[in-house]
């Protein structure tokens, strides 16, 4: 049976201010908080469990003489094996640390050709992406497939009466804790025994989450270490 995803990011926000103020009127001082409150919980979510459903494949078209290209903006790790290139036929791409890369280039300067390895940057200070360098530098127009965990798409700038929908890759068992996760960033405002009903309630949707990336294969994953 299909699952329809009601949930806006309206609803969610009434739900946390009833859990906070006891009403759903939604208090104009805390709007902003609580959907960035309610972000936290889903990158949390999908940090934790790296679940199958955040699984995608991002395409890289090469241009000749280019060695460094971004990465998509949801980009969070890379699936093991997750680059590979299509040079008829599919190879995988081997990773390398950067220190190992740099020496690549300075012992083969200027070399071009097909790609057999790659580094992952960390996120660029400016435009804060993660970017991905190959060698040898491309020579020619290549797709180079990214097999990568996604974050969750972002809902800290909705505002209210914007018609925006939570994530529909997130299980109905989880966007119904959100609230829950969310309320914990205000624990000013409740009480020892609220907090401690919101923390069991979004702990056993994690272990849910958690159980069900694992027989997926996700939570097994370790990921692989970036390069600065």
């Amino acid at each position: 049976m299909a699952v329809t995803y009601i949930y806006l990011v309206d609803d969610l926000v009434k739900r946390l201010n009833m859990m906070l103020f006891g009403t759903t009127t939604i208090d104009s001082v805390y709007d902003t908080d609580f959907r960035w409150a309610l972000e936290l919980a889903m990158v949390e979510w999908a940090v934790e469990t790296r679940p199958q459903d955040l699984t995608t494949t991002g395409t890289i078209t090469t241009a000749d003489g280019t060695s460094e290209y971004s990465l998509p903006d949801d980009f969070w790790e890379l699936r093991p094996a997750g680059v590979r290139i299509n040079a008829s036929p599919w190879y995988t791409l081997q990773p390398i640390p950067k220190p190992t890369f740099q020496r690549y280039e300075l012992d083969g300067t200027g070399t071009t050709g097909t790609p057999t390895h790659y580094v992952l940057l960390s996120r660029n200070a400016s435009s804060a992406e993660f970017k991905i360098r190959f060698y040898p530098t491309p020579n020619a127009i290549l797709s180079i497939k990214v097999d990568y965990v996604a974050l969750p798409t972002k809902i800290r700038d909705t505002t209210a009466g914007d018609g925006t929908y939570i994530d529909k890759r997130l299980p109905p068992a989880l966007i119904g804790a959100l609230p829950s996760r969310a309320a914990m960033s205000f624990a000013h405002l409740l009480d020892a025994a609220q907090l401690n009903a919101c923390a069991a309630r979004w702990a056993d949707a994690m272990r849910i989450s958690k159980d069900t990336a694992i027989k997926q294969g996700g939570a097994q994953i370790i990921p692989e270490p970036m390069s600065d």
